[in-house]
């Protein structure tokens, strides 16, 4: 097995075999929250105008996502871990549209043979279901701030995906410290920082908390483990 580390937009573009796409911060760690909530789906969608549209279309379907941190007028929910642990989505089907980690999902899934969703909350769920579809290639897609500028919280989660694949057990605080101290940690806890909530990080900064993977199916993510 090939595991290429890769970064921001332009890495999920290269992403080859099965992408994993990692944006900690926070729509990876969403995506699997509301599914763990029992959401029905995921549809990541690049941009605020396919959102709106497919909302107008399905009255039905949750909007999620935001633009500088805050939910975009008209959203059902934000973009918060936190919020989405006690959000009613069940059997809902959500768009999500996010400054980073909605454009990677789309992305990758232009040039990889599948896409999944890895955070911290879910690194051995991920690891696991690499092992058992023992794919040739793997791309380890950490998006960065705005897919623009590299981050050591997804850095770090794709560095920790890796080495549960090489059979370590590493200790999560060996990258949480520095994440917290880095300044997309901080804003986080940040009073005067009103776009983040300090929830989030403490949402975000968990390990293997879901037993569960989100994989792109067609345009939506789904859990593997009520895949057919």
């Amino acid at each position: 097995m090939q595991i290429r580390k890769l970064q921001l937009l332009s890495g999920a573009q290269q992403a080859r075999g099965l992408a994993v796409v990692i944006d900690v911060f926070r729509a990876t760690s969403n995506i699997v929250t509301l599914l763990a909530r029992d959401a029905r789906e995921i549809k990541p969608v690049a941009t605020l105008e396919e959102a709106y549209a497919l909302k107008a279309a399905h009255p039905d379907w949750l909007l999620a996502g935001e633009r500088h941190g805050l939910p975009p007028e008209g959203f059902d929910l934000g973009n918060s871990p936190f919020e989405a642990e006690q959000s009613a989505c069940q059997g809902k089907t959500v768009v999500l549209t996010t400054s980073a980690g909605s454009k990677g999902l789309v992305a990758a899934a232009e040039h990889a043979d599948e896409v999944v969703a890895g955070s911290f909350l879910n690194a051995r769920a991920v690891a696991d279901y690499i092992s058992a579809r023992k794919p040739e290639t793997v791309s380890l897609v950490a998006l960065g701030v705005c897919a623009e500028t590299p981050s050591p919280e997804d850095n770090g989660a794709a560095d920790y995906i890796a080495r549960l694949l090489g059979g370590e057990e590493p200790d999560p605080e060996e990258y949480f410290a520095p994440i917290r101290a880095h300044p997309e940690g901080r804003k986080f806890l940040d009073p005067n920082n009103l776009n983040y909530r300090a929830e989030d990080i403490h949402a975000c900064l968990r390990v293997n908390v879901y037993d569960l993977v989100p994989v792109m199916r067609g345009e939506v993510l789904v859990r593997s483990d009520l895949l057919a």
